[in-house]
């Protein structure tokens, strides 16, 4: 169980290094010199990928659900249905996200941010200052992140229920990100979990992979859990709309969570439409190495087109 709690752990964090990064270096044996081995290259995306699988492949069948109260199969599981829907799998994606939810899974049966599969808990002695980050000056907050323009304008529908849980506005009229909201605890001491996986995503992941299938049967009944929770009228998606109309329900849903918006622009080559009017270019498909990384490792060259 300890083992695949590691691999779990490693497979998570080498997940967000490959979304963003593309080719990083890949370690897995202990480094246990200070010489010419800490010098590593990158190693191809596909290469990180192969063991981020094997990784959450190795979790799924030996974590111990009475052990790990978070790092569980199911979250393992979860993850894989993630990657597959990344990687085009979609017969993968459909069946390792179905296989968590089960058939007759119903979301509603969950409150909206309460369907958590994977998340970090905290402590108010080790705490989470995201809601610092995002609260403003009126909530003691440092406000260094706030919603887009298009985020509140643009996004949701009227008499959405998620948009008190994801956005509210302070005394002043200043909007703010709600998701993490312990905003009256002194920096450091705030409780919220940051959230990693919900079964809201793999219902829509469910969804999405059904749909590229061409299977819109499936596909609606299981968009349309998300919807119905959300207190919003069913869309029935079909082979025209399909693509943006599950991009922008995992925008609204998955809102603030993980990075997921910018993942969904890249994945689908849309990332240059949607966010090039915000200075959003070709080279920010794949983020540059830190240069101190680079100065400190021969072996270390930039990724993309980056000149930084």
């Amino acid at each position: 169980n300890f083992i695949a709690e590691a691999r779990f752990v490693r497979a998570l964090s080498y997940l967000h290094l490959t979304l963003g990064w593309g080719d990083v270096p890949l370690i897995t044996k202990p480094t246990v010199s200070v010489g010419e081995e800490l010098n590593v290259t990158t190693a191809p995306s596909a290469e990180v990928y192969a063991q981020i699988i094997a990784d959450f492949e190795y979790a799924a069948a030996n974590l111990n659900p009475a052990l790990s109260l978070e790092a569980t199969p199911a979250a393992a599981n979860g993850f894989l249905a993630r990657i597959a829907l990344y990687q085009g799998r979609w017969s993968d994606a459909y069946t390792l996200a179905t296989g968590v939810l089960g058939a007759d899974f119903d979301l509603s049966s969950f409150a909206f941010l309460a369907d958590e599969i994977f998340y970090l808990n905290f402590a108010s002695t080790d705490g989470n200052s995201l809601a610092f980050f995002y609260g403003t000056a009126a909530l003691n907050g440092r406000h260094s992140i706030e919603p887009s323009a298009k985020l509140l304008n643009d996004t949701y529908e009227a008499g959405d229920l998620r948009i008190p849980a994801t956005f509210a506005y302070d005394s002043e009229n200043t909007p703010y990100g709600n998701k993490y909201n312990e905003f009256n605890a002194a920096t450091g001491s705030q409780t919220d979990p940051v959230l990693f996986m919900r079964h809201a995503e793999l219902v829509l992941i469910a969804a999405e992979a059904a749909a590229r299938a061409s299977d819109f049967t499936n596909a609606n009944a299981w968009f349309n859990q998300v919807r119905a929770r959300a207190g919003v009228a069913d869309i029935t998606l079909d082979a025209g709309n399909f693509e943006d109309v599950i991009l922008l329900e995992r925008q609204r849903e998955l809102a603030l969570e993980s990075g997921h918006r910018l993942w969904d622009l890249r994945r689908t080559g849309k990332a240059l439409e949607v966010l090039g009017p915000l200075g959003y270019d070709a080279c920010d498909n794949v983020w540059g190495l830190p240069q101190r990384d680079i100065d400190r490792n021969p072996n270390l060259a930039q990724n993309g087109c980056c000149n930084c």
